[in-house]
């Protein structure tokens, strides 16, 4: 998968309706509010918690408040604790 597999928005300019119209986590509103600050958050988790669905209505969010699609860079990192 390349970047654009992970960032559809840079060619659509959007995010698409079904992802917006789920619901929103309990972070979704404090993370909101943040979004105008200068530094980085992390969200960490188990599978399949709705960490993606979380960033993808953030940068819904502001992509309807008119900032460029191609700010929002989304990549996955996968962490493993094993030692070989």
């Amino acid at each position: 998968m390349d970047a654009v597999d992970f960032n559809p928005w840079w060619e659509t300019g959007a995010i698409d309706s079904e992802t917006l119209s789920m619901k929103s986590r309990d972070l979704y509103p404090k993370l909101k509010e943040t979004l105008e600050e200068r530094f980085v958050e992390i969200i960490i988790g188990l599978r399949r918690v709705r960490k993606t669905v979380l960033m993808h209505q953030l940068i819904g969010h502001l992509l309807n408040s008119g900032i460029y699609a191609k700010r929002f860079k989304l990549f996955r990192a996968i962490l493993s604790d094993k030692t070989s």
